[in-house]
């Protein structure tokens, strides 16, 4: 890879223009028709291709807002373009702000608002693959690969980088209702869907993860109607496929959710053909369509039936949490993510 000696991230402000105009040359700019003052290169944005530079440029945005001017205070647009860039491979920390206003740009009437950024190259070597999202360095949530069982096992994997300060690797997202989750016992045991949108990180991923060091779990839980809440456990490990991928949960800490996760705690994970739970002489993932360590059977269903709120045509087959919103009450979002103890 060559070097990438600088960056300029810039955005532009002016508080005599209309909404319309800034808007206006806010595409411009992205298209590459950049202010003669600007005199440096201009890289084109092109959505849905990934940026790469060779040469010292200049990227411009959309703007920013005035008051806030910190790290994380890029728009939407310019945190996709960061995230594109190779960071893992660059200094992160040569950050700096400048500011050009009208007065250095006779005849100019727009307030110019730079972030300047320098990144070098750390080294010419590549990082150590990362084991899970506490490894990689990128600021921003997104898809990336990881290396659970070490080298040659990677795998992609949403990592929320913002949730706590970041760094949680997510195992489970259920957000649409598009995948179907009622599978046989090999599909958990290796993972499916997409990590950007629904899917299961897979057993054995899990197990490689939990197995290496000590782990905590957080489930974030939004319902139809907007509110968001959450369950936190200090502890968290499952073990290998001979042990029916044990489930190990403990150490609860309330985050509006209630817990659910402590009845399952010392469970077997159960399948529609691979009956591991405690009910006599029924499966559970059977009786409530999904899969999971499941007991006698549930108070949490995140692989149950996408269903939409409140529904009591089928009982507890939904994707529920029993202490927060019932049985019979479908949740709009369940996440479950994972990170190192710090």
């Amino acid at each position: 890879m060559k070097k990438i000696h600088r960056l300029r991230l810039c955005t532009l402000e002016d508080g005599t223009d209309s909404e319309e105009n800034q808007e206006k040359r806010d595409e411009a700019v992205l298209r590459g028709l950049a202010p003669s003052y600007l005199e440096e290169l201009v890289i084109p944005y092109q959505p849905n291709r990934p940026l790469r530079s060779q040469n010292a440029g200049l990227l411009v945005v959309p703007r920013v807002s005035r008051g806030r001017m910190g790290g994380r205070a890029f728009s939407y647009q310019a945190s996709l373009l960061w995230n594109q860039l190779p960071v893992q491979r660059i200094t992160p920390l040569n950050l700096q702000f400048c500011f050009h206003t009208k007065s250095q740009h006779e005849g100019k009437g727009s307030l110019v608002l730079l972030f300047l950024m320098a990144p070098t190259l750390a080294s010419g070597q590549p990082n150590p693959e990362p084991a899970d999202c506490s490894e990689i360095t990128e600021r921003f949530s997104g898809t990336y690969p990881i290396y659970p069982a070490g080298h040659g096992s990677e795998i992609s994997v949403f990592c929320d980088m913002e949730t706590d300060n970041g760094g949680w690797t997510m195992i489970t997202s259920r957000i649409y209702g598009e995948l179907n989750f009622y599978r046989p016992w090999d599909h958990y045991k290796v993972g499916f869907g997409t990590p950007a949108s629904e899917y299961w990180i897979g057993l054995d991923n899990i197990y490689y993860l939990t197995s290496s060091k000590q782990y905590e779990l957080r489930v974030v839980l939004e319902d139809f109607e907007g509110k968001t809440v959450y369950a936190h456990y200090g502890s968290f490990a499952v073990g290998d496929e001979s042990s029916g991928y044990q489930l190990t949960v403990g150490d609860f800490t309330d985050g509006g959710a209630g817990d659910a996760m402590t009845y399952h705690n010392q469970m077997k994970f159960t399948t529609l053909d691979r009956d591991n739970d405690l009910l006599d002489k029924e499966n559970c993932a059977r009786k409530y369509l999904g899969a999971f360590w499941y007991n006698k059977c549930h108070t949490a269903n995140p692989n149950g039936v996408y269903r939409w709120g409140a529904d009591g045509t089928l009982f507890a087959v939904g994707v529920s949490w029993q202490p927060w919103k019932g049985q019979d009450y479908s949740l709009k979002s369940f996440i479950m993510m994972i990170r190192p103890v710090q």
